[in-house]
């Protein structure tokens, strides 16, 4: 693989912990204003939501099986949850909504921690449960 390429994914894939304070970092107040959006521009804030839930939801997924897979492992079920067969995107982005609705106390963390948390604790990896995406 291209070195460029290696320090770009590192790069991504830095913990948002060690970035928590950075100006960037988006939390779950500003997941919850654009998926929860009534205003003028809320057609745009939900093709936001979906686009911005999508990219974490995947990024999340393949960061560690990427990195397992780079550094020569054989064992690449990394992942930090496991999809059921057959769950759609919109499946996944309503358990997070619903995440981010219940929990309003939580929303000053990072919207990618919630979205990680979220998929975590509904589709948990087990020994009869391997990723299917």
């Amino acid at each position: 693989m291209d070195r460029w390429m290696r320090l770009v994914l590192c790069l991504a894939l830095i913990p948002s912990a060690a970035i928590a304070d950075g100006p960037d970092l988006q939390d779950g107040n500003f997941l919850h204003s654009i998926c929860f959006a009534r205003d003028d521009d809320v057609r745009y804030k939900e093709l936001l939501c979906s686009a911005y839930i999508r990219g974490l939801v995947e990024g999340l997924w393949i960061g560690p099986v990427f990195i397992a897979m780079t550094a020569g492992d054989k064992n690449v079920l990394r992942s930090p949850y496991c999809v059921p067969s057959g769950a759609t995107f919109t499946q996944l982005k309503d358990v997070v909504l619903a995440d981010l609705a219940a929990k309003p106390e939580d929303r000053h963390l990072p919207a990618s921690m919630l979205v990680y948390r979220s998929l975590n604790s509904k589709f948990p990896c087990n020994p009869t449960r391997k990723p299917t995406r």
